[in-house]
């Protein structure tokens, strides 16, 4: 076999393989002579057959044996010989072949970049560090006690923005009973503007107990059932139960509501809480700006085939969401960007997170970090926990699909990569307030503030 070198451009290499006449026919026999023992031909003992007999039987076999083991071998010698680092499976291309004559072909590899690991003390980083107010404290109790609902029974009592009312529903259409959707039990909170159907909060209010109100209402355009949505129909309520707003106050019995002996421990654990959550959005603030610093660094030629599976995976995603957005009713067409500028964002994405991939993981491999088998087994049952009910279904799929495991191992790897390099490189400690962290993250990192500026909008 004559395995040579003909193109070498950039992460490609294509080998020019030569597998002669002589070297195909000698293996054939071979394959021929190790099988015919175990072969049975009618009128002749095992291993007695004539040769002519066994090139009719096992012929083609041999044959495709033969090629099949030269190819793979091929691919073997070439990747070790020239220590290659190839990605997937190589692209194999043949000539022209009929028995009697050499296989010629061609074997294409994709490799791995080679990235040196440079030093991380020339990357100078801002580490934030959040002091946490009383005022921010004294704010989370209070819209703890602003979620906090809890309702009794009072006599007589009449429904009012505020009430827990517990109906028998029944929708008719046309004086018909929607099937389904008759005497179906349920609870809604008066004036929290959630319910499916229209008009309710208005007909319910003054409502008592075993009271019944018919009025007609439009199902609301989302709703999950599509043969309903956006439909107007009659609803007949049935009033069961109207339970009225317990109010608390903010003192020590509030905080044993939640498993404290005092406001003041209750304030502590909100203290704690809002540290260790400010503190998590800091380290993604200092995370964002080392990879933005290390992609800057660091310059070589990317996988395509990488980039083009991170950007296919990505492009599915988001057609998943347009399609979820439009089956509910909340995509714009208008405010959509044409999809050509779209793929172009949405490459430039991809090339990143397959460039900081590779650096990650050179990283971890020159300074040895991995994960342990406990973390990645937690990691493994927390995935598997998301999935209510079919735990024992993820489990099974996980341990019969390694691609699975690295799916779910590479974030944490990523982080582990990410601390160790932090310990490496300069920081200047920032003490910072809470507003002055929701300023600097801004635009930085998704956090919840985004959604806490798009309500006051």
């Amino acid at each position: 076999m004559e395995i040579k070198l003909t193109s070498n451009k950039g992460l490609t290499k294509v080998f020019d393989v030569v597998v002669t006449s002589q070297d195909i026919l000698s293996k054939k026999a071979a394959y021929i002579k190790a099988r015919a023992s175990k072969v049975k031909v009618d009128g002749f003992r095992p291993g007695k057959a004539p040769a002519h007999v066994l090139e009719q039987r096992l012929g083609d076999e041999a044959l495709n044996s033969v090629l099949r083991t030269s190819i793979d071998t091929a691919i073997k010698t070439s990747a070790k010989d020239h220590e290659l680092r190839y990605i997937g499976e190589p692209k194999v291309d043949f000539e022209d072949f009929s028995e009697g004559k050499d296989l010629s072909f061609k074997i294409t590899f994709e490799v791995m970049p080679n990235i040196e690991v440079k030093p991380f003390d020339k990357i100078e980083l801002e580490k934030l560090l959040v002091e946490v107010s009383d005022k921010e404290v004294d704010d989370s109790i209070k819209d703890l006690h602003k979620n906090h609902k809890s309702f009794k029974p009072e006599d007589n009592a009449k429904a009012e923005k505020g009430c827990r009312i517990q109906i028998d529903l029944t929708l008719l259409d046309a004086g018909k009973k929607v099937p389904n959707y008759t005497n179906v039990e349920t609870t809604v909170d008066l004036g929290d503007e959630s319910f499916m159907l229209s008009g309710f909060d208005k007909a319910l209010t003054g409502a008592t107990e075993s009271e019944e109100k018919t009025f007609r209402s439009e199902i609301a355009s989302n709703f999950h059932d599509k043969a309903l949505a956006g439909k107007s129909l009659d609803a007949v309520v049935k009033v069961k139960k109207v339970l009225k707003p317990v109010t608390h106050k903010i003192d020590d019995a509030f905080a044993k509501e939640f498993g404290h002996d005092s406001l003041d421990a209750l304030k502590q654990t909100m203290r704690d809480n809002l540290t260790r959550n400010y503190e998590s959005i800091a380290r993604l603030y200092m995370k964002r700006h080392m990879l933005d610093k290390l992609e800057t660094e660091y310059d070589f030629d990317l996988p395509e085939s990488m980039v083009n599976n991170e950007f296919n995976n990505i492009w599915q995603h988001l057609q998943n969401e347009i399609a979820a957005a439009k089956a509910s009713g909340e995509f714009d067409e208008k405010d959509a960007k044409p999809e050509e500028e779209l793929k172009a964002e949405y490459t430039s994405i991809a090339k990143r997170r397959v460039k900081l991939g590779l650096v990650i993981s050179e990283v971890a491999k020159k300074e040895k970090i991995q994960l342990s088998q406990d973390e990645l087994r937690n990691a493994i049952y927390r995935e598997a926990m998301k999935y209510t009910g079919q735990e024992r279904q993820a489990m099974e799929y996980f341990r019969n699909n390694p691609q699975a495991i690295d799916a779910v191992a590479a974030p944490i790897l990523e982080d582990k990569v990410v601390d160790h390099i932090a310990t490496k490189v300069k920081t200047k400690e920032t003490k910072v307030d809470v507003p002055t962290l929701k300023k600097k993250v801004k635009g930085v990192v998704p956090t919840l503030f985004d959604d806490e500026d798009d309500k006051a909008a």
